[in-house]
């Protein structure tokens, strides 16, 4: 019975292999290759190509910054992207201002090396998420060890040597 089934195999294994070798392609030369190649980039630089990605010469250069805000979802604070002209405390001050998440008015922010010091008027050191944002934004923006918040020029013991809050999320 063996015998049988082997020859049998074997045959339907060449016919097919034959079928498929007859119904492939003709195989394309190099030519034909090179000639469709050039006509795809042509169509594709035609449309959104290179100079469609070329940034604006004349667009102002701004400098990515971290803010951070109160969410109203968690409760904490939280941190996101956006961008001012110039690296510079009080352009900082008015973007938290912006987004709401802090209030006061700014008088003047200067840097001593690893330790920032800024001079605000009308800000709350009491409130948690104020003194979070503001502490955390300009810690990380301006690479600092430390921050000192001055209330119309004077110091308090709240508003020296803060750090960055590492648990953000979870202040109230």
């Amino acid at each position: 019975m063996k015998k049988i089934y082997y020859p049998i195999c074997l045959a339907s294994v060449g016919a097919l292999l034959l079928f498929s070798g007859c119904s492939s392609t003709p195989p394309q030369t190099q030519a034909q290759t090179v000639e469709e190649t050039t006509a795809v980039q042509f169509e594709t630089a035609e449309t959104g190509g290179a100079a469609d990605k070329v940034p604006d010469p004349d667009a102002p250069k701004l400098y990515i910054v971290s803010v951070y805000f109160p969410s109203e979802h968690t409760g904490g604070i939280m941190k996101d992207l956006d961008a001012i002209a110039t690296a510079d405390g009080g352009l900082l001050w008015y973007k938290l201002v912006e987004i709401g998440a802090v209030e006061g008015d700014f008088i003047s922010y200067t840097q001593e090396g690893k330790v920032g010091t800024i001079d605000l008027t009308g800000f709350d050191l009491s409130s948690p998420s104020q003194k979070a944002c503001l502490t955390n934004t300009f810690i990380e923006n301006f690479e600092l060890d430390s921050l000192n918040v001055l209330i119309d020029g004077a110091a308090s013991e709240d508003g020296q040597n803060l750090q960055y809050f590492v648990d953000y999320e979870f202040i109230s």
